[in-house]
């Protein structure tokens, strides 16, 4: 796949979850990409991925400086995306690669300050001051008022100097498809003051007949874990590593991309 499309920097595969198999609802929504194709590459486009669900060009990693350990994690893959994108390199969700996904609840109260403060950080980061102050205001009214969102803003805060010294807006074309996708994400925004954040029980799928192939594991999509990333990323829906996505890295994949790729699992 890298070899025939040399401009492809990123492969985020189709998700499944779990023994049964189910599709990550992330997958349909990135399958649903609103945004253009101006490259005629295969797939929908993407301006973010799933960092445990990828395969990433290793030249393309290498040339932007791969992952900042600063993020940490929680949406780590959002400022790495934008990176590539302003580099130039194209991201596409193809439905024909596969990852199989076994996520684990273990540590996800642990993080979910890290993805409000890393999706804050990353849009002062990369994007025009008024695309920042809008995605800003929006994750700090979409973050449950708890805890977490307190350690997020004392985060936040700390990361100032670095966001002033390293500032880089992209160009506008790129500012413009995202802004395409946070209209998405800001229509499916949180209440302002609720406290509620992700609980055991939103992880509990409805039941679903078993069933074969692409079209038929989109339709029996029920799959609901944590809430790791509040801020959310953009995806090609604007939601990221946030609600109704699973995230994380992969016990088990399955991956048919090309020469000179390393899989990406944050």
């Amino acid at each position: 796949m890298f070899d025939e499309h040399r401009q492809l920097g990123v492969v985020n595969a189709r998700i499944l979850v779990n023994d049964d198999e189910r599709l990550d609802p992330i997958c349909v929504e990135m399958a649903d990409s609103p945004l253009p194709d101006r490259r005629g590459l295969p797939g929908a486009v993407l301006l973010s991925f799933m960092a445990g669900a990828a395969v990433i060009r290793a030249d393309a990693y290498k040339a932007v400086g791969g992952y900042d350990e600063r993020f940490f994690i929680g949406g780590e893959e959002e400022t790495l995306a934008h990176k590539l994108a302003k580099a130039g390199w194209q991201l596409r969700y193809l439905p024909s690669i596969v990852m199989h996904h076994h996520p684990s609840l273990a540590n996800a109260g642990r993080l979910r300050a890290y993805g409000m403060r890393n999706t804050v950080v990353n849009a002062w980061l990369h994007r025009p001051w008024r695309s920042a102050l809008r995605w800003t205001l929006f994750t700090l009214a979409d973050t449950p008022k708890n805890r977490d969102f307190v350690r997020g803003l004392a985060l936040t805060a700390r990361a100032v100097p670095w966001i002033v010294r390293e500032r880089d807006p992209m160009v506008d074309e790129l500012d413009t498809d995202l802004r395409t996708l946070d209209r998405r994400r800001f229509a499916a925004r949180r209440p302002v003051l609720t406290r509620r954040s992700w609980r055991p029980e939103d992880s509990r799928p409805s039941p679903a007949p078993r069933a074969s192939g692409v079209a038929a594991t989109e339709q029996r999509s029920q799959t609901m874990v944590p809430d790791l990333h509040s801020g959310g990323g953009h995806l090609a829906a604007g939601t990221g590593f946030g609600k109704g996505s699973t995230g994380g890295a992969l016990d088990k994949k399955r991956s048919a991309a090309g020469e000179g790729s390393v899989p990406c699992n944050g």
